[in-house]
């Protein structure tokens, strides 16, 4: 037994040893199939964690490509927008056809006054 002076435990030949014992027990037997396939699903999880990163990769690239056409769908809009403001409203081109359509009925008439003197006077 150690003592206060002395903190060195003697070694004792009689070590505990581990048995080994077969069939499902975990023995040495099944730690080289357990390794096997633990290392086998380590390598499928490193090839899917690559897959994953090339599949982020390619999704921040379409994001960025979706960023930008928005940007330009909304410039578009906003072009859109200010070419209606400087367009005449519904009630702007009626009003604008009505004066046209009377004017035209004004000048017909007046041609037709104009044509009833004539053949009045050719007579």
């Amino acid at each position: 037994m150690p003592t206060p002076q002395n903190n060195v435990v003697p070694f004792n030949s009689e070590l505990p040893t581990i048995r080994r014992h077969g069939g499902d027990g975990g023995g040495d037997d099944m730690l080289e199939a357990r390794v096997a396939k633990l290392e086998a699903n380590v390598e499928d999880i490193k090839t899917n964690l690559a897959e994953m990163r090339a599949d982020i990769r390619d999704l921040r690239n379409a994001l960025s490509d979706t960023r930008r056409d928005v940007a330009v769908i909304l410039q578009k809009q906003i072009d859109i927008d200010e070419k209606l403001s400087k367009k005449p409203s519904l009630s702007e081109v009626n009003s604008a056809i009505s004066s046209a359509v009377n004017m035209d009925c004004c000048n017909r008439l007046g041609d037709f006054r104009s044509r009833q003197i004539y053949v009045l006077i050719s007579f």
